[in-house]
């Protein structure tokens, strides 16, 4: 498992599998997981767990390269979110020293903000966790998604409660982006288990929640799609 990463996902079809298994080997199946994603490198001797278990093992593989990826884009939104936010306080600096006859006061204001500057650069360099996508969120355009959203389950909502205005702020400021919503939307909408409830389950509160936009915004093409039965 992955540095940093303290879960993971097994997924409700799995239960096809276990069913098949006595309890005694349905337990050491479930022990030689464990002891998998805490990267202990079991060895298994009973053949019959060790062919139960290789799928398991190709999607936590699956599920990881994901991890890898999304942790990869925050991390990179969020240096170029940092630069662009002190290149504005430089700008603001150099504005101030326009208008100012005190020279001394420039003079102060410009190290501050050179010093500062220093600082963030070195916040950006030790912290590949820092905060992504410099969005105001006053300025979402939350009727670009309802319209997205409408669109693609040709649904008709009109209202955008604040409750899921509130969660989607909180996406945003992790470093999801409107874009990858909209994306993780256009996924579930080719699902098949969306498709057969009708998109029961899609609901603006839905592509909300964090878990969900990792599954369906990062899923591909050629990747069969999880799904909880409980969405």
């Amino acid at each position: 498992m992955a540095k940093d990463k303290n879960s993971f996902i097994i997924y409700s079809d799995l239960i096809h599998t276990i069913e098949r298994l006595s309890d005694e080997n349905a337990g050491q199946l479930f022990k030689h997981l464990m002891r998998y994603v805490n990267d202990q490198d079991p060895v298994c001797d009973n053949l019959l767990v060790e062919i139960a278990f290789e799928p398991i093992k190709h999607q936590l593989k699956r599920d990881l390269r994901k991890f890898e990826q999304t942790k990869e884009r925050r991390s990179i939104a969020g240096k170029i979110g940092a630069e662009k936010r002190w290149q504005e306080m430089a700008n603001d600096s150099n504005r101030i020293q326009s208008h100012t006859k005190d020279s001394n006061r420039i003079q102060t204001i410009a190290n501050d903000s050179n010093e500062w500057q220093a600082m963030a650069k070195m916040a950006v360099n030790d912290n590949d966790n820092v905060n992504v996508n410099d969005i105001n969120n006053s300025n979402v355009d939350f009727q670009s998604i309802l319209a997205h959203f409408n669109s693609t389950f040709q649904k008709r909502c009109t209202v955008f409660s604040t409750s899921a205005k509130n969660k989607y702020r909180a996406r945003f400021k992790e470093g999801y982006t409107i874009d990858m919503v909209k994306q993780a939307m256009v996924a579930a909408s080719k699902s098949k288990h969306h498709l057969e409830s009708n998109f029961k389950y899609c609901t603006l509160e839905f592509f909300s929640r964090a878990e969900k936009l990792d599954m369906y915004a990062t899923a591909t093409s050629n990747e069969p799609k999880p799904y909880n039965p409980r969405a």
